[in-house]
């Protein structure tokens, strides 16, 4: 079975859909599936350096090229005769080419609720167009599913596959890489480095908050902020008029990621929103304890079982309190939560299921599922 994974741009900074999207294209062919990744935007990146020969781009420059791409994007499943696309990517125009081709499956991949029926007419479109589309959705989180099932989607037809964590790439670091890390960082032994890994985006990721919350603690703690995005500027400018820019140090992507782990002594989440929370499972596995303030989405459940320091609020008082307690437990660090655990966030056990469920859309009792 052929299947290809569309996502919208091979960019490190684009979040955490293209991610899945390649981890699951690496894991799915000893399972049988013949997997691809299309990045339709832009040109090669990060992710196809990953898997060069697996990925492959149309290049459009815009949403602008969305009628080029169309064609594009229907010739090449047509062409190479794939039998399932699945969807990573939420943009209009290719759910058009996929919904008017015919003789395929099209599964849609839940990385976040769906577009807000009650918004402006584009979203309402996609939503319709979203939930028409897809024979199968696979939701990251039962919380993002519960959304997806509330916006109109058929339960019957969606599951949940959480992501997943490699774990012969993410682990406990040996000392002296720790201490290579750092110095890079311009860290001292006795300080402290609180950890941010994730888009640059205050509205979704709750950024200031992480500038207040090193505000809020002694002058030993220092904030590593690994991720690009829209308010990088911003924030720079927010921790400069905080008084923090010299104990803030903004790295932008690091590619991979986990050349950030090993130096923290602490991980935080401050997402106002985050349907599932991929950093947190990088960084259990990395061995760095983790503190988070209460936010929506799948991420609490799944902090909540890698053991993270759970905050009643948002409060930076109450949230420097915990990352400082957390901070002076040497042995906290370096000890990676159970791996029985981690075990059941591998990316081959997401594969197993997904690979389970391409085969079931062509069973005979398989259905589709068509709006009112």
């Amino acid at each position: 079975m052929k299947v290809l994974h569309i996502c919208q741009r091979d960019d490190l900074a684009t979040g955490g859909a293209a991610r899945v999207a390649i981890e699951l294209t690496r894991v799915l062919p000893p399972f049988g599936i013949d997997a691809h990744c299309l990045f339709v935007y832009g040109k090669p990146g990060a992710f196809s350096a990953e898997l060069p020969d697996r990925t492959r781009h149309l290049g459009l420059t815009s949403s602008r090229k969305g009628l080029k791409g169309l064609g594009a994007l229907r010739r090449m499943v047509v062409e190479e005769n794939f039998d399932v696309v699945h969807h990573h990517d939420g943009l209009i125009w290719t759910h058009l080419a996929t919904r008017s081709t015919g003789g395929i499956r099209r599964v849609g991949h839940a990385h976040l609720s769906p577009p807000d029926q009650g918004g402006t007419l584009r979203n309402r479109f996609s939503h319709g167009l979203q939930i028409g589309t897809y024979d199968r959705l696979v939701a990251v989180s039962t919380d993002t599913q519960a959304d997806w099932i509330a916006s109109g989607f058929p339960e019957r037809q969606s599951i949940v596959i959480p992501n997943g964590v490699d774990l012969n790439r993410f682990h406990p670091a040996r000392p002296e890489v720790r201490h290579a890390v750092r110095s890079n960082w311009g860290l001292r032994e006795m300080d402290k480095a609180v950890g941010f890994v994730g888009r640059l985006d205050s509205e979704m990721k709750g950024c200031r908050e992480f500038v207040d919350l090193i505000a809020a603690l002694p002058g030993s703690f220092f904030g590593v902020m690994a991720g690009d995005g829209p308010d990088r500027s911003n924030l720079e400018t927010y921790a400069r008029d905080s008084g923090v820019a010299s104990r803030l140090r903004f790295l932008g992507m690091v590619d991979p990621a986990l050349l950030v782990y090993p130096g923290l002594d602490v991980f935080v989440m401050t997402s106002r929103y985050e349907p599932f929370g991929l950093v947190l499972l990088e960084a259990a596995a990395s061995g760095v304890p983790i503190a988070m303030i209460p936010g929506s989405g799948g991420s609490m459940k799944l902090a909540d079982r890698l053991g993270a320091w759970i905050l009643p609020d948002r409060s930076s008082e109450c949230f420097a309190a915990a990352v400082e307690s957390l901070a002076s437990k040497e042995t906290a660090r370096g000890r990676q939560v159970g791996k029985e655990v981690l075990k059941t966030f591998s990316w081959e056990r997401a594969a197993d299921s997904l690979s389970k469920l391409y085969l079931e859309l062509f069973a005979p009792s398989s259905e589709s599922f068509s709006p009112p």
